[in-house]
């Protein structure tokens, strides 16, 4: 847990005799979860604080500005989209949902998204590439992964690299989004993260 700052709750920002009680400076703003999400990686970024990927849900991935935001900075990424997320393949602009839906099921090598509560987090995972970044170094693919438990249900990311990684890795670090996650919810029950 790098940077703790959490994005205020609407009860707080409408309750100027709150805000001043909890001594909130009066030049700070009101901002979205992925608002302050940005901050955050851009203080990270600026501080050079070492990465080697970046992983975000939905609400990131499904925003082209939100990825292309990582590509500037040549910061390897794995970002979940939607079925409603577009991307450039072979030419032109696809769904995301139209592209999962034109797999073949039993495309894909078995991987390891890492460790959950019940064991390891098995699934099928596939690439396919994607039209080039407009940053001069790297790539982009759309990595699809399929359920184990649930074979129909796939999901998809977009993973941006400088260099090709193994989908393995690019599977993990999908993997590696819900331990965070795990522990962000951890430390608003612990510490207090969400007070």
């Amino acid at each position: 847990m790098l940077d703790r700052e959490r994005s205020l709750p609407q009860a707080w920002t409408n309750d100027a005799a709150r805000w001043i009680r909890a001594g909130m400076p009066p030049e700070r703003t009101v901002a979205t979860q992925p608002h302050r999400a940005k901050q955050r990686l851009a203080r990270a970024c600026d501080a050079a604080v070492p990465a080697a990927w970046g992983a975000g849900a939905r609400g990131y991935g499904d925003q082209r500005p939100r990825r292309e935001w990582w590509e500037e900075r040549t910061q390897a990424s794995v970002l979940t989209v939607s079925g409603k997320a577009e991307v450039w393949r072979a030419g032109r602009q696809w769904q995301g949902k139209t592209l999962l839906a034109m797999l073949e099921e039993e495309d894909g090598c078995r991987v390891r998204a890492g460790d959950g509560t019940t064991g390891p987090r098995w699934s099928d995972g596939r690439w396919l590439p994607l039209a080039a970044p407009c940053q001069p170094h790297g790539r982009r693919w759309l990595l699809v992964r399929r359920s184990l438990r649930d074979p129909p249900a796939r999901t998809a990311s977009i993973v941006y690299a400088p260099e090709t990684p193994a989908l393995p890795t690019a599977v993990q670090v999908v993997g590696r989004r819900w331990t965070i996650e795990q522990g962000c919810e951890e430390a608003k029950g612990e510490v207090g993260l969400d007070q």
